[in-house]
């Protein structure tokens, strides 16, 4: 997400994609992606990311979405779309985003 300012108010389109690299399936993958401060997320965004089953399960952590898929086919990719809304007039940047499997942190991407 890159732009140059927004007006408290204003919505700001954030796009992040997930792709299972490998030629196999993989399970319990886990994506936290970067929310900068200053900005807010609706929580209807949370629920219709898995009713729509572009995640399994979705929590904010430490102004990060987490996603949990219990599995990604070889090749898959998955893209999840957040609306965010500026609150607070500031220069912000967000956290990396990474992903990962589940119990190997130390090999985030």
């Amino acid at each position: 997400m890159q732009q140059q300012q927004m007006n408290v108010g204003e919505t700001l389109r954030l796009h992040t994609t997930i792709t299972n690299t490998t030629n196999s399936p993989i399970t319990m993958v886990m994506a936290m992606i970067g929310i900068p401060s200053g900005v807010s997320v609706a929580s209807w965004q949370f629920k219709e990311l898995t009713e729509k089953a572009k995640a399994d399960y979705v929590k904010l952590f430490d102004n990060h979405l987490v996603c949990y898929w219990k599995e990604m086919n070889s090749n898959e990719v998955k893209t999840i779309d957040l609306d965010l809304k500026a609150e607070v007039p500031r220069v912000y940047q967000a956290t990396a985003t990474n992903a990962y499997l589940y119990y190997t942190d130390e090999y985030k991407h």
